[in-house]
């Protein structure tokens, strides 16, 4: 019956006009934690310095995770970074110092920290270290972590092994390392606790994870790079959704646990390093539907495959290229950067149907601070659409447009509005959407 409801509050106004209603009571998430970015801390490696990378250049990346006000981060740290073979730790290698200013960044920001750990069995190994499941690694994971919360209590989760269903080395040993891990994190009293699995493309991991390590992981999370023509059918909501269905079914804290999407992006033509449509427009397009269709799914955070092209030497799904490249913003980093700044942690994300083809976000920012709407068209046509919340008071909405020919910018490359207009959110904002085109509306300044 509630979606029968629900699709009723689509309704056709004068000329064509789809009446879009807003319902304030169908909650898709409360509680949200944000729309984020894969940050690992490849800027101030040895290689990224030879290719010029600065203070200078420094300060713009700054600039730019200031102006998103960054919720959420994954962050990248690895025990051979500090790990010397007698079980000593170095904490002042060129890894650890460039880990450290990353961190500094979202501390002063408040950007919570999932700190990932990418483990020791595949090209990340130690040869003095068997393997996950080695108690000298368990060892080490936990020394560093408690050595950054010394000065950063930003770190809020800790994940073991990026991709554990392709990196763990197998089952056992992966989820004895998880164990371990957790109960030396449990003995030193840390607050940082153990988010999993982080599988990839792997339901009967994840769906184990769930039966076999619910009492170890406080948090969900897992990896999805999906097909942009399955996405833009919207089978992302479905695929997400079922996940999620396999933690509530199978551990009874999950109404206590957030769900995360620790790495969104579009699996066409992937490889690790490459994605061959990241400077295309319809990339951010494609990102603002995969954060539409996550978010209806129930999951509290989407983090984006990756912030910047320094990340990781060689790659290219950044928001901007390196300091090699000029740092230059890429389109699809404008709707982005928006949903990170404009729809913070603690908002109220609602379901919201809408025309095929059409996704909308809807967010009641949290302590009554207002609304943010995010409209992305993955159809062909254009559609009018009439975006109305019952009973809304009167607001005003600064008015973005991302589409092929228009993407307003600042004199720095940020994203800036078209217009700053007051709205009677209970009649109604009007609309125009061409295809693959977005438009947010806010009240965020």
């Amino acid at each position: 019956m509630r979606t029968i409801v629900l699709a009723m509050l689509i309704t056709l106004g004068g000329a064509g006009e789809h009446v879009v209603s807003i319902d304030p009571t169908a909650v898709a998430v409360d509680g949200f934690l944000g729309f984020g970015a894969e940050w690992d801390p490849g800027f101030w490696s040895e290689s990224s310095i030879a290719k010029g990378s600065d203070e200078k250049a420094w300060q713009r990346v700054v600039e730019r995770v200031r102006w998103m006000r960054l919720p959420i981060a994954r962050i990248m740290i690895q025990c051979r970074w500090h790990l010397r073979e007698d079980g000593t730790h170095d904490w002042d290698t060129p890894m650890m110092r460039a880990l450290r200013r990353h961190l500094d960044v979202c501390q002063e920001l408040g950007t919570q920290v999932i700190l990932t750990e990418w483990g020791c069995a595949t090209w990340s190994k130690m040869p003095w270290i068997t393997g996950n499941q080695d108690p000298r690694y368990a060892d080490a994971v936990v020394a560093s972590v408690e050595h950054l919360r010394r000065k950063y209590d930003c770190i809020r989760w800790l994940v073991l092994v990026n991709e554990p269903n392709f990196e763990g080395g197998g089952w056992d040993n992966w989820s004895t390392g998880v164990r371990q891990v957790a109960e030396r994190l449990r003995a030193a009293g840390s607050p940082v606790t153990m988010m999993g699995p982080d599988s990839a493309h792997d339901r009967a991991w994840h769906q184990r994870g769930v039966a076999e390590l619910k009492d170890v992981f406080t948090a969900w999370d897992l990896h999805r790079y999906h097909p942009d023509a399955e996405c833009r059918a919207g089978g992302l909501e479905t695929y997400v959704a079922e996940h999620w269905a396999d933690v509530r079914a199978g551990d009874a804290d999950a109404a206590r646990k957030p769900l995360i999407l620790g790495e969104a992006g579009m699996q066409d033509g992937m490889s690790a390093g490459q994605n061959p449509h990241i400077e295309e427009h319809g990339y951010g397009a494609f990102m603002v539907d995969y954060a539409a269709q996550a978010t209806r799914a129930g999951s509290h955070a989407v983090l984006a495959w990756m912030l910047d092209d320094s990340s990781h030497e060689g790659f290219s799904w950044g928001m901007w290229t390196d300091v090699a490249g000029g740092q230059r913003l890429k389109r699809w980093s404008w709707p982005w950067m928006l949903l990170t700044r404009c729809v913070p942690r603690g908002s109220t994300l609602l379901r919201v149907d809408a025309p095929a083809g059409v996704r909308v976000i809807a967010a009641r920012l949290p302590e009554g601070a207002g609304w943010t709407f995010a409209v992305v068209n993955r159809g062909e046509a254009v559609q009018d659409i009439r975006l109305r919340l019952p009973g809304g008071a009167r607001a005003a909405l600064l008015r973005y447009r991302y589409a092929p020919a228009v993407m307003a910018v600042d004199g720095d490359g940020m994203p800036s509005a078209e217009g700053d207009e007051p709205a009677d959110l209970d009649a109604g904002v009007r609309l125009h959407v061409g295809a693959d085109e977005v438009v947010v509306l806010t009240t965020v300044r």
